[in-house]
């Protein structure tokens, strides 16, 4: 605003300086009719007389009139009488015509030229310019330093004293208020509506605070509820489980005793009954060693370290050798990265899900099981198994992973419904997930997805 108006007050003062140079300019101009009036009559009478004397008199009067300077006096003769520069660039021309009226005739004795130069209108004009802009550069330099100390008056000492108040990211924490250094006039600006803002914005991050603390409390409360429920399902699951083994172990020894001793007084029926019993009975000890084993990936402490993939699958490939030869399966294992694990679960996984691509192998062909390629992302890495299986309908890949959950018979296909829920329990302790994508006699393929 104040640049603006010393831009204006300059272009007025132009203004005024343009007018002020042609109203100087014309009255410059005016000394032609002064010097036509008062001087032309008598150099004329004195060029006629021959008087030289007078006519240097009168060029002298001319001369010293305001802004003359340069006269050139020409004769009919040729003679010339020059007064002044006649190279001066600012000279403006005027021709007099000098004639004498005699008693005869007019004749003409001569002609007067005068210059009168406007250099020192235009010098004071451009002080004058000049000063004006200094005298406005000035005043605006000392109207902007005004307005600043205004300024900061008024609103950049209350807007420093905000910023340092909230600079160091504890002021919505502490109990300290906000206190400006500026008098109280009951009215509102937009100092004290920011000032406002802040403190009811303050208030509600404290009372936001407080409430999320408390949740805070209370997540912490039901987490260290749910700890302990997980804890003690798996150790009541544990014991269960420890202790049935015990008694099914007796009835498979008690079966095979029967059996033996009595082989010769059992009628077919009764051999039938007593090996359908132990078939039960063995079914049994395989369901409670995979709930076992569920029960152990429950809230276990699992040391994790670098685990690395190809030695992992190498090893199960020769624990399941024989599965392998007797189904005459293919186990391609590609280049597989080393990830965080614990190497017990990942190898009870991967065992798992091999194991389930042999068992569920399609009758019109060799099972083949590919482990790999990893994909390995920015934060994740994926390990894919897949096999040309049966395959799974889409509508069950959920229920696959539920506990006890089979899509096939256990005469079909032996097994507890535990092996994908374990694998499932597995993953998430590895802060990860296991994905399936299947179709129906197209194979399945099983990915392991952790993080790098």
């Amino acid at each position: 605003m104040i640049l603006a108006s010393a831009c204006l007050s300059v272009i007025s003062a132009g203004i005024q300086l343009y007018y002020s140079y042609e109203r100087g300019k014309s009255v410059l101009l005016d000394e032609f009719t002064i010097v036509e009036r008062s001087f032309e009559k008598g150099l004329e009478a004195a060029l006629w007389h021959f008087n030289f004397d007078q006519i240097d008199l009168l060029l002298d009067g001319i001369e010293a009139q305001q802004g003359v300077t340069m006269l050139r006096l020409s004769t009919p003769a040729g003679e010339e009488f020059v007064r002044g520069d006649q190279t001066d660039s600012s000279l403006f021309f005027e021709e007099f015509p000098l004639i004498f009226e005699n008693d005869r005739s007019p004749m003409g004795v001569g002609t007067l030229t005068v210059g009168i130069s406007l250099q020192t209108l235009n010098q004071d004009i451009s002080d004058q310019f000049f000063v004006l802009v200094a005298s406005n550069f000035a005043k605006t330099v000392l109207a902007s330093l005004f307005m600043l100390l205004i300024f900061d008056w008024l609103v950049s000492r209350h807007l420093r004293r905000i910023a340092e108040h909230i600079g160091d990211g504890g002021w919505l924490t502490r109990g300290e208020k906000l206190e400006l250094a500026r008098a109280d006039t009951g009215e509102r600006d937009e100092i004290s509506s920011i000032v406002t803002e802040l403190e009811n914005a303050r208030a509600e991050v404290i009372s936001g605070q407080s409430a999320l603390v408390q949740q805070a409390e209370n997540l912490k409360h039901l987490n260290e509820q749910l700890h302990d429920a997980n804890r003690e399902q798996a150790e009541f699951t544990y014991a269960i489980s420890h202790d049935l083994k015990s008694p099914n172990n007796t009835v498979m020894m008690l079966m095979q005793e029967l059996e033996t001793l009595e082989a010769s007084g059992l009628s077919e029926n009764g051999r039938g009954i007593i090996q359908d019993a132990a078939r039960t009975s063995r079914r049994m000890g395989n369901l409670i060693e995979d709930v076992l084993g569920y029960a152990r990936t429950i809230e276990q402490e699992l040391d994790f370290g670098p685990v690395d993939m190809n030695d992992l699958i190498a090893q199960i490939v020769e624990d399941l050798k024989g599965d392998i030869t007797t189904a005459k399966a293919q186990i391609n294992a590609e280049d597989l990265p080393v990830i965080q694990g614990n190497f017990r679960q990942l190898q009870i996984l991967f065992q798992n899900l091999i194991s389930n691509a042999i068992k569920f192998a399609s009758p019109a062909r060799s099972p083949v099981v590919t482990i790999g390629p990893a994909e390995m992302a920015a934060h994740e890495v994926a390990i894919p198994v897949m096999d040309n299986g049966v395959g799974i309908d889409p509508s069950y890949h959920d229920r696959i992973f539920s506990l006890f959950q089979r899509l096939q018979t256990y005469d079909d296909v032996p097994g507890s419904g535990l092996g994908l829920t374990l694998c499932k329990r597995i993953a998430s302790n590895h802060g990860g997930r296991i994905k399936v994508q299947s179709e129906i006699d197209r194979g399945s393929t099983f990915t392991l997805v952790v993080p790098r």
